[in-house]
């Protein structure tokens, strides 16, 4: 019999939308914060992009596993409607992270930017 957790991590490899935005520590160095727009409060953060991916794409298996022990509903990823955008960049990460596309917008400190699954 499959376990919460096993269909958790097969719901959270779907095409959730990630948002992601670039901050400065006091000493100057980059911070990048993930959120899943489609999980309210599920977050990630990293010193490298890549590391706020793979942190995130954990945290959203934590998230959804809860949600199945308790009886909720999941919500469904909307990543299907942002991937006809045009002009996606496309970044490869570590395994963890898959492959995701950066919408084109300025990435700059102080920054929000979103990736979606390619």
């Amino acid at each position: 019999m499959e376990t919460t957790l096993q269909k958790a991590k097969q719901l959270a490899s779907r095409p959730y939308t990630i948002t992601f935005e670039l901050e400065e520590l006091s000493d100057g160095s980059p911070v990048y914060f993930a959120s899943v727009r489609e999980l309210p409060g599920c977050h990630g953060q990293g010193a490298r992009q890549a590391h706020a991916v793979i942190d995130v794409r954990m945290a959203m298996v934590d998230y959804i596993d809860h949600l199945l022990r308790h009886g909720k509903t999941v919500p469904e990823p909307m990543a299907a409607a942002t991937t006809a955008a045009p002009k996606l960049f496309f970044v490869a990460f570590a395994d963890e992270a898959r492959n995701v596309a950066v919408l084109p917008e300025t990435i700059s400190v102080g920054k929000s930017f979103d990736l979606v699954p390619a």
